[in-house]
């Protein structure tokens, strides 16, 4: 069957279709994967299950927001700089402990930053604005205080029921602390998805040294890998597939048989002689979801769902494979780890003529940077789906409509931001 009848038959799958398109068809064949319960140290980067809420004040009591004296305001009601008010010292609290007894009237607790506010007192007054007199263990005070200074107030931050991390929140550094507070360790989690990667071709070489004449490295899925890793899902790489139906299929089956929750490979999925992913998908009896995006680089891609589990085909040009990674597929491995994948998007201007004569709607590597309160973006001179150089270098993509474009120097565009620290 020739590639006209495929289309006709949808044998394939959807032909040539809109990326959002794509991405939805995609999404609506996944959900979150179940909940775990891992150590707050191990939950780094992971995803939380379910909602988190305060189930007491933080803080859980009054407490001193610096280094001073803790006083009740009635006394230093008549303090000026020309007669200040002296209380004497009734004790001492460090954090981590509270007053012996209440606050006396005509008394001062001198106490430390996070100190419970003893009972009786309702300011606190740092030390540099304090002086020490000729009484012993007095203090003199040379101004009045309202009630509240210097006091972090009990549930200052989170009352008792608040929402505190909404489902869906990935775990970093302040996550951590704050789950610590809210004494939730080990925390629910979603599983992390295991998503297999593979690349195809006769061409492929993993042995150690310099490639055999002909030969190169597979470096399409060690990319791929650390963007399944951003969009929340652990890599698991699988080897590499000769230009074999058989052979595709093989890694495809035994992917998803070994428990992995998504197969992708990379290479093959073309209209060559060699290019034999989609074929292999359809000799297996998997449902056909797609072949063919919408957009260049990356236009011949491959979906489909197999059992319980999605089979992705990308583009064996690195630059065709990870731009629909990221526009593609990373969002469904995001919706696998429960959370959500988007790139931000901002409005820049050509820092340089760009011309294109026809084709698909397309993103392009490029180097944004603000210039006299002016986002400016330039378009790397390497866009071909081969070049690595300019997916080092690049921090956005450039969206270029379908159709013909003839755009001058300082036209506004549109960019998405590449993930922060990505590679």
């Amino acid at each position: 069957m020739n590639e006209e009848e495929a289309r006709k038959s949808g044998r394939y799958g959807q032909v040539l279709i809109a990326l959002e398109e794509a991405r939805e068809l995609l999404l609506a064949k996944t959900a979150p994967l179940p909940a775990e319960a891992v150590r707050l140290i191990d939950a780094m980067d992971r995803t939380i299950a379910e909602p988190i809420r305060a189930e007491r004040p933080l803080p859980l009591f009054d407490r001193s927001a610096l280094d001073g004296y803790a006083v009740a305001s009635r006394d230093l009601r008549e303090a000026t700089q020309d007669q200040p008010v002296h209380l004497f010292v009734q004790e001492e609290v460090p954090a981590g402990h509270q007053a012996k007894q209440p606050l006396a009237t005509g008394r001062t607790i001198k106490v430390m930053t996070g100190a419970p506010l003893p009972e009786g007192a309702d300011a606190v007054v740092g030390h540099e604005f304090t002086t020490s007199g000729s009484l012993k263990d007095a203090v003199f005070f040379r101004s009045p205080v309202v009630p509240g200074q210097g006091v972090a107030p009990k549930g200052e931050e989170y009352g008792a029921g608040e929402l505190a991390i909404p489902a869906g929140a990935v775990i970093g550094a302040a996550e951590s602390a704050l789950l610590a507070a809210l004494r939730r360790d080990p925390v629910r989690v979603r599983r992390r998805p295991r998503i297999g990667l593979f690349g195809t071709g006769d061409e492929l070489w993993e042995g150690d040294g310099t490639p055999p004449p002909g030969k190169i490295r597979p470096t399409n899925v060690y990319a791929l890998a650390a963007l399944v890793r951003q969009a929340g899902g652990e890599p698991v790489l699988l080897g590499t597939a000769a230009d074999r139906r058989e052979a595709v299929a093989d890694v495809f089956r035994a992917g998803l048989e070994a428990g992995l929750d998504l197969v992708i490979s990379t290479g093959g999925v073309s209209a060559g002689d060699y290019d034999v992913v989609k074929d292999a998908l359809y000799g297996m009896d998997a449902e056909m979801l797609f072949w063919k995006v919408a957009l260049r680089p990356g236009a011949p891609a491959v979906a489909a769902r197999w059992e319980k589990g999605l089979l992705i085909g990308l583009s064996g040009n690195p630059a065709g494979a990870v731009i629909l990674f990221i526009l593609l597929v990373a969002p469904v491995i995001a919706s696998l780890s429960g959370r959500s994948w988007s790139l931000p998007r901002s409005t820049a201007r050509l820092a340089a003529p760009f011309a294109k004569r026809k084709g698909l709607r397309g993103f392009l590597w490029g180097k944004a940077e603000e210039r006299e309160g002016r986002l400016w973006v330039r378009l790397l001179d390497n866009q071909k789906c081969g070049g690595m150089r300019s997916f080092l270098e690049s921090n956005c993509l450039v969206e270029v409509p379908a159709g013909a474009h003839d755009w001058p120097a300082g036209r506004e565009t549109s960019v998405l931001w590449l993930p922060k620290g990505r590679f």
